[in-house]
């Protein structure tokens, strides 16, 4: 797809601002939680309650958006990863321009799995190096938290 053609996608063409964010987990919370309590609280939305916030600028987007609709498996493939951890430390944020949030993509770069708001919120078709890119672009944009693994100070 090209630039203009990811751009007219739901997730992209509704949105005013993309973030990435870091979000570690605590005894008191984490951003599976966080997102859960969003569901039945929405105004509870506060760009300030995570750790790291990185607003993406035009070409950002265009990494972004390229990663999710022109990268995958263009047949079909009999094997994957799997983990048990998933413990999501980061999120793509997909906000209005008052900063409420439209919708996410909540990630767990140690065991490669996500989980988004709503199906208009994707990371498109699987593929197996999908999210080290992402993980790669969240690193480029100066985001320091990317695993659980990685002790937090």
């Amino acid at each position: 797809m090209t630039v203009e053609q990811r751009n007219e996608e739901f997730q992209f063409k509704n949105s005013r601002k993309i973030a990435y964010v870091s979000f570690p987990e605590t005894k008191e919370m984490n951003i599976e939680k966080y997102f859960e309590n969003l569901n039945y609280e929405p105004s509870k939305f506060n760009i300030e309650d995570f750790f790291e916030v990185k607003y993406l600028n035009e070409y950002q987007i265009n990494e972004l958006s390229n990663l999710i609709y022109n990268i995958g498996f263009r047949k079909n493939i009999n094997a994957g990863r799997s983990a048990n951890c998933y413990f999501p430390n980061n999120a793509v944020l997909f906000l209005n321009e008052d900063n409420s949030l439209l919708g996410y993509i909540e990630i767990c770069f140690d065991c490669h799995r996500y989980r988004s708001s709503n199906v208009n919120f994707t990371l498109g078709e699987d593929c197996s190096q999908k999210i080290d890119m992402l993980k790669s672009l969240f690193s480029d944009a100066q985001i320091t938290y990317i695993s659980s693994l990685k002790p937090f100070k």
